[in-house]
């Protein structure tokens, strides 16, 4: 049965019967994809840079799908690691993006870009999700903490919401705990507004102000109020001081 299954995603002769021609990349799952199953459909002459309807090459699939064995296959093969979907992204914004440390080590060893920018100015480090050691990797391959995206958000913006561990790291790399969107607003409003407090305590640890004004004269308090919560800060001698460190779901507006 495996053998058939082969035959059929790869064009051989199987039992004397010849199985129709291959139907290159889109027969392959490339969660559960082998090795050597990608290796025998390179060998039939499938491009490894072969685009699909959203411009996402076999790097890409394998890069979101959790697959590091197939992403060194292609990467051997020639596959670009710097290949752009037609949102932007590159596979190592899927490989950050899912925490796949193994898969985003392999992309930056090839030659990814740690900056490259998504058609919303997201770098990988903006779209990052939990993991340290993704982060940490990213950073000491040069990815800048404080990279703009379209809006004028650094991944310190994005790493508010939710991540008070992302926090520290950025903000030990240099992130600026002051910088501001084109709409005024720090990372603190962000991570007041979530109700984030150990993300709160660090920003104002490494000197956010928590007097800043975004465009619209709301201060982080403001935000926080209006998030619903107004006992998790509390203006005192010129400082914020936390006191709740209930979490806030997300509302339908982020500062």
């Amino acid at each position: 049965m495996a053998t058939a299954i082969k035959a059929f995603l790869f064009g051989v002769a199987v039992q004397g019967m010849v199985l129709a021609a291959p139907q290159g990349w889109k027969t392959v799952d490339f969660k559960t994809a082998s090795a050597s199953e990608i290796r025998i459909l390179l060998a039939t002459g499938a491009s490894p840079n072969a685009k699909g309807e959203g411009g996402e090459t076999p790097l890409h699939e394998a890069a979101w799908s959790g697959n590091p064995e197939v992403i060194q296959v292609l990467l051997a093969a020639g596959a670009s690691p710097n290949a752009r979907g037609n949102d932007g992204k590159t596979p190592l914004h899927w490989a950050a993006l899912f925490e796949d440390l193994e898969a985003v080590r392999a992309l930056l060893e090839a030659g990814a870009s740690p900056n490259a920018k998504d058609k919303r100015g997201n770098t990988p480090l903006h779209v990052s999700g939990r993991d340290r050691e993704v982060i940490q990797t990213l950073l000491a391959a040069g990815g800048s903490p404080n990279a703009r995206d379209k809006d004028g958000r650094t991944p310190l913006h994005a790493a508010a919401l939710s991540n008070a561990g992302a926090v520290r790291i950025l903000l030990a790399a240099g992130a600026s705990p002051n910088a501001k969107d084109k709409r005024g607003n720090t990372p603190l409003h962000r991570a007041a507004w979530r109700g984030v407090v150990e993300a709160v305590q660090a920003l104002l640890a490494a000197g956010a102000s928590p007097n800043a004004k975004g465009k619209s004269g709301k201060t982080p308090l403001d935000w926080a109020t209006e998030g619903g919560h107004p006992e998790v800060i509390q203006v005192q001698d010129g400082g914020v001081q936390v006191l709740d460190a209930e979490l806030l779901e997300a509302g339908n507006f982020l500062p």
